[in-house]
């Protein structure tokens, strides 16, 4: 339960992403289109576009910045379903980017929210194309809209792209039955931006991407990428793995898979109500005993010895629905301990 704890407060730390300085305007192919970072400042400007096989440009925006922080906040909300992987600024991270915004007027002078797309969109400094044709190059013209003829050009581009991510793998886990988590550990520079989490139940069908709480956390060189999944079923078995994202939607590397149970083992009750009786014609005892849920165990074990602490042996395994056992392997007047043992599918 601790782990729990510390996972939620984890939530709100991100990914401390290294830019270097770029040159302006400069065309990104994203998962689902083109990313044309235009400038680093405020203004209004006009792009075209073109195929880089035939010379035929054609309008496909006109950005301006927004005029006041409720507008800029309202372009946040209207993105924010076309870039769900990402975290939204909270109400007060959206006052600090503007008030900053309107202090400096330069993008990079925004700590972490300034490298973000859709924060740059809402800001009118980056235009996202989805009108473009996957796998089709094209080169994209800026001109200022206050004086036309101060045109700039894009490098060549064409989406998707390719995220090559270093490898991720499985760290840790912890569950109950209302809830799982999960950690992943990544080393080196390149790092993901953001995560899907992928899961399988029972063992069967295909695996479903999952809405989940997400987070980073960087230690030294370690990424660790947590996911905290509240949609399980108690007692219920899944399959997870994810998939990284770079700042621009583009998909990488899946990790390792993980199995796990929508319980903390730990906790399954252990048999009660057990009662030895003794049969006297046989030379047998009857074992019987409750289980509380039988569906989070696999089996029970049982093991006898003649000494009260220790030289205990398995005696018999037996299916979690059974609740009773003979034990004919007994010799008259001799005393018997027994124990339980249940085990789990993980």
């Amino acid at each position: 339960m601790n782990r729990m704890k510390f996972f939620i407060c984890l939530i709100v730390f991100f990914s401390n992403n290294l830019f270097s300085q770029q040159e302006y305007p400069v065309a990104i192919g994203g998962a689902s289109g083109v990313f044309v970072d235009i400038t680093n400042s405020s203004g209004s400007y006009i792009i075209e576009r073109t195929e880089t096989s035939a010379e035929n440009w054609i309008e496909v925006s006109n950005t301006t910045n927004p005029l006041s922080e409720v507008e800029f906040a309202g372009r946040l909300t209207v993105l924010s379903p076309q870039f769900s992987d990402f975290v939204v600024p909270a109400e007060k991270q959206i006052t600090q980017i503007w008030n900053i915004w309107q202090r400096t007027n330069r993008v990079d002078s925004i700590h972490y929210w300034g490298n973000i797309p859709f924060v740059k969109i809402a800001l009118g400094t980056m235009h996202f194309d989805a009108t473009a044709k996957l796998n089709t190059e094209y080169q994209y013209r800026i001109s200022n809209a206050e004086n036309v003829q101060q045109k700039e050009f894009t490098n060549s581009v064409y989406y998707p792209r390719v995220f090559k991510n270093d490898n991720i793998s499985f760290y840790s886990s912890s569950a109950e039955v209302s809830k799982i988590f999960l950690e992943f550990r990544t080393f080196g520079g390149s790092t993901p931006s953001a995560f899907r989490v992928f899961r399988r139940d029972n063992g069967s069908g295909s695996y479903q991407k999952i809405g989940t709480i997400n987070g980073f956390n960087i230690t030294n060189d370690t990424l660790s990428l947590f996911s905290l999944d509240t949609s399980v079923t108690a007692y219920n078995f899944y399959n997870y793995f994810i998939l990284p994202l770079d700042l621009f939607g583009n998909e990488g590397i899946p990790s390792d898979t993980i199995f796990i149970g929508a319980y903390n083992f730990q906790n399954v009750p252990l048999p009660y109500n057990v009662q030895i009786i003794s049969d006297d014609s046989s030379d047998a005892f009857k074992l019987s005993w409750l289980l509380p849920n039988p569906e989070a165990v696999v089996s029970v074990r049982i093991f006898r010895s003649e000494i009260f602490d220790s030289g205990f042996v398995q005696i018999a395994e037996v299916a979690p629905v059974v609740n009773q056992y003979i034990d004919f392997m007994t010799e008259p007047m001799k005393r018997y301990y027994y124990y339980f043992q249940l085990t789990g599918t993980l």
